[in-house]
């Protein structure tokens, strides 16, 4: 089982009256991808600023593990040490867009005091990882967005952190750019950086993320990996029903003479919908009543609720 990498323990922050954060507490594992998720004034972003030192806690600690002791230390006991383990890309770009690309690598390697050949070295590396070597020569404002994107994850990894920080990464970018930069972050992960992420595109998280946290009006509300988080809310598989000429209302009315365990069903444009804890068992007396209806089938499929359905219901209850 991977090592907790950061503790937080009984976090808050308030600006003024308006209290962001309210007596957090969580663990980030060692080569996990972490997401932080939440609606906009949620209070994700001020948390991963808090990580980030960024921000000072009111109240409460964040602690850093430095050895393979498991030793663990506030950012006031060990500055230095604790400000080389991360690196941060937050929205607003942190390149220099009058320095090539190369250029931009090699003046963060001077920031944090790399030698000037490890700097190279790591320079080099990088261009590749974020696959950016062709543009190398090319000024950081002539690149695309979702390289720029790119130049800025490489540009916080210039030290080799253990920890990336990232804020909405794929903000502002197509489907086709965002799936790009998805594939270089899991590429980073699997060099075995621990990434942790603030995010609203919940779709991209459900399948990028180890584990998650749900933040809303400053207190989480739910926490751990994607399919638990599902299994707490609750326990029902979605069957998608597609048919033709489609009588839907006549076969949920012969689904509910049967005192099946549905909760719930939902027409939704061509599809039926039937949410039940027993898949099976519904599913062997949905065929015989599509068969017996002369319905003819389109298309089924099994799946448990999206991580954006389970969101939406647990911020509604709040």
């Amino acid at each position: 089982m991977p090592d907790t990498i950061i503790k937080v323990e009984n976090l808050s922050k308030k600006f003024g009256k308006h209290q962001i954060l309210k007596n957090i507490d969580l663990e980030i594992k060692q080569g996990d991808i972490y997401g932080i998720i939440g609606m906009s004034g949620s209070g994700k972003s001020t948390l991963l600023n808090l990580l980030t030192d960024l921000l000072t806690p009111d109240t409460g600690k964040i602690s850093y593990k430095l050895s393979e002791l498991n030793n663990f230390y506030q950012l006031s006991q060990k500055p230095e040490e604790i400000k080389k383990l991360f690196g941060y890309s937050f929205q607003d770009p942190s390149f220099h867009s009058m320095l090539t690309v190369q250029e931009n690598l090699e003046h963060f390697a001077t920031l944090y005091g790399l030698p000037k050949k490890f700097g190279i070295e790591n320079t080099n590396v990088l261009l590749k990882l974020v696959e950016l070597d062709e543009a190398k020569h090319s000024l950081g404002k002539d690149i695309s967005g979702g390289m720029q994107k790119r130049l800025c994850f490489a540009c916080s990894l210039i030290h080799s952190p253990k920890i990336l920080f990232l804020d909405e990464p794929t903000s502002n970018l197509d489907p086709v750019l965002r799936k790009e930069t998805w594939d270089i972050l899991k590429k980073i992960n699997k060099n075995g950086t621990t990434i942790v992420i603030a995010s609203q595109l919940l779709t991209e998280l459900e399948t990028f993320c180890d584990r998650i946290c749900i933040i809303n009006n400053g207190e989480i509300i739910k926490e751990g990996t994607v399919d638990k988080v599902k299994q707490e809310y609750t326990s029902n598989i979605e069957i998608h029903l597609e048919s033709l000429p489609g009588n839907y209302d006549v076969i949920i009315q012969e689904l509910k003479e049967k005192n099946l365990p549905i909760p719930r069903t939902l027409i939704k444009e061509s599809k039926l919908i039937i949410y039940t804890p027993e898949a099976e068992k519904v599913l062997h007396t949905l065929l015989h009543i599509i068969e017996k209806n002369k319905e003819t089938l389109l298309d089924i499929d099994l799946n448990k609720p999206s991580l954006a359905e389970v969101f939406e219901s647990l911020v509604s209850k709040k």
